[in-house]
């Protein structure tokens, strides 16, 4: 007689919401460790410089001076939702530094979301070993942390996309679904796009993977349609009203410049940077390898070649995972972070860290269904993951204890100029986000990511750079220098005669040691210039404050004509 099957052990609900409740305390002390400790020291080590540029247009939006970074010129260099999110905290909380502690707790709690939901949703799909490892995976991979504490929109990111895909999971099998199942699917797509504009991906490739259904069923279809088309076309009109182009003006300079930029490189560069993809580690590959006397284009390309290395397994085992692909739901998320991938290659030509938020996840799941079927993996797997996971915890408190005493460069700058701005002058520099913020404002951005539409026609299409700069009563620059002390490298993006006629007109008046990463060989001082011969009136600002425009905020200047 044949012995009856084995029981299947009962789910353990209370263990499984110990077990998240430590995932959610191990994500949120991940990233906001350093928020007890945050000064300006502090916010310039953990933020990305162009964090300052969503903390300084949301302080200014939030003291009514609308969407301006510089407090002049209006500029749509931004993500919506992130923006709207983090106006409340610089509304509420006063200072320099309070409000940047709240928005590493605001980032926290998104990250520790994403985790519990992560691994609630794998849970039941492929057990709690695989579970736990896509949840830990979010928190381990090669600069998760810095990526989802930097201030950028990549803990928003995560977590809406980990919506959509939960969503998804909980809608693809259920024919009966009511139609207002479709359109919050929709709305929570629309969000996700708000979050980063790439994200509009999210709904073709959610109606290609539904088109069975979708193609008989139109209402449905225009449910999960509706919420982004909407979204879209305000934003867009907005754009367009305001600024005479369709996105963001950032977009347009990254995309003129960029293209510019790449006809100025070789086969070899444009490869690399064509398949670069930032994890983190790469210097450290190249510092190996000069230390073994090899260079080559692997420390640039090591990401990349450890991430489809990554597929390739997955390629290989596809018959045994394929079911549990689908299960999980990967497919959505994979091809997600893959198109939002391709459009940053293909439109800017740039990949930085945050933009790899979308791939976090995707990853993350993917670690997961390659040990679902490996018990024994599995366990080692969630074993190695937790110790790398709470080893990284107090890792950027042992960092901003070991770095040097004196403030960054960009923070000393800043003090130099905040007294001058104060008084009416303005000052222009390139990667301004930080100086910018703790100047108190009135620097106007020169790389085009927080300008209005004048900047893109005057500068970056006309090239008219030192005229912009006389226009704007621009008194100083803030930039480093080469071996000549000339200005560099960042003015050097536009033709010698356009860099030599801004060089010619401005003399330096202070300068401020660098402080470079090791594979840095040489590091140039962040300097100030101050434009030779002005008569600019300090005490009476040259510019007017712009007056609170509601969509747009205040601008001396309308859209392009």
């Amino acid at each position: 007689m044949a012995a009856a099957p084995a029981a299947t052990p009962a789910p353990a609900p209370d263990h499984d919401m110990r077990i998240a409740g430590a995932l959610a305390l191990l994500a949120f002390l991940t990233v906001a460790v350093v928020a007890p400790v945050l000064d300006a020291n502090a916010a310039a080590a953990t933020f990305f410089d162009d964090a300052f540029y969503y903390f300084q247009i949301a302080r200014n939006v939030a003291g009514g001076a609308g969407f301006t970074f510089d407090g002049l010129h209006v500029t749509s260099g931004f993500h919506p939702l992130w923006l709207m999110v983090q106006i409340p905290l610089f509304l509420l909380l006063p200072g320099d530094v309070l409000p940047l502690r709240a928005v590493l707790f605001l980032e926290a709690a998104l990250v520790a979301a994403t985790t519990v939901m992560v691994f609630r949703a794998l849970l039941p799909r492929l057990g709690r070993g695989p579970a736990l490892v896509s949840a830990l995976l979010l928190l381990v991979q090669p600069g998760a942390p810095r990526i989802l504490r930097g201030g950028m929109e990549a803990a928003l990111v995560l977590w809406l996309l980990a919506v959509v895909w939960t969503q998804w999971l909980a809608l693809r099998n259920d024919a009966q679904a009511p139609l207002r199942r479709w359109f919050w699917l929709g709305a929570w797509c629309a969000l996700f796009f708000l979050a980063r504009l790439e994200g509009a991906v999210a709904v073709p490739i959610l109606a290609a993977l539904a088109w069975p259904r979708l193609r008989h069923d139109a209402r449905r279809a225009l449910a999960l349609l509706v919420p982004l088309a909407l979204s879209a076309a305000v934003y867009l009109a907005w754009t367009r009203w305001t600024f005479g182009t369709w996105g963001p003006v950032s977009a347009s300079v990254k995309a003129h410049l960029g293209g510019a930029a790449w006809t100025k490189l070789s086969t070899g560069q444009q490869l690399t940077q064509l398949f670069y993809f930032p994890w983190g580690f790469e210097p450290h590959v190249q510092r190996l390898l000069r230390w073994v006397g090899v260079t080559s284009l692997a420390p640039p390309l090591a990401g990349t070649l450890v991430m489809v290395a990554l597929l390739a397994a997955v390629a290989w085992q596809r018959h045994r995972l394929l079911p549990r692909l689908r299960e999980g739901g990967v497919a959505f998320v994979v091809a997600t972070a893959v198109a939002m991938l391709i459009i940053d290659k293909v439109s800017v030509r740039l990949m930085v860290d945050w933009y790899r938020a979308p791939s976090l996840l995707a990853l993350a799941l993917l670690g997961g269904v390659v040990v679902a079927a490996h018990a024994r993996l599995a366990r080692a797997a969630v074993v190695a993951l937790a110790i790398v996971g709470l080893a990284r915890v107090p890792q950027p408190l042992w960092y901003l204890g070991s770095s040097a005493a004196s403030p960054p460069e960009g923070l000393l700058a800043a003090e130099w100029l905040r007294p001058r701005l104060q008084a009416g002058a303005v000052a222009g520099s390139w990667n301004s986000g930080l100086i910018g913020y703790f100047a108190g404002g009135r620097v106007v951005n020169l790389d085009g990511v927080a300008n209005d539409a004048a900047f893109l026609r005057e500068v970056v299409s006309g090239r008219d750079l030192d005229g912009y700069l006389e226009r704007e009563r621009v008194l100083f620059l803030v930039e480093g220098t080469n071996a000549e002390g000339r200005l560099a490298p960042l003015v050097r993006r536009y033709p010698r005669a356009v860099a030599e006629a801004v060089e010619g007109r401005y003399a330096q008046v202070a300068a401020f040691p660098g402080t470079c990463a090791p594979e840095i060989e040489r590091c140039p001082p962040l300097t100030i210039w101050e434009r030779k011969g002005s008569a600019e009136p300090i005490g009476q600002p040259p510019h007017p404050p712009p007056a609170w425009g509601g969509w747009g905020g205040g601008s001396k200047k309308g859209p392009p004509r």
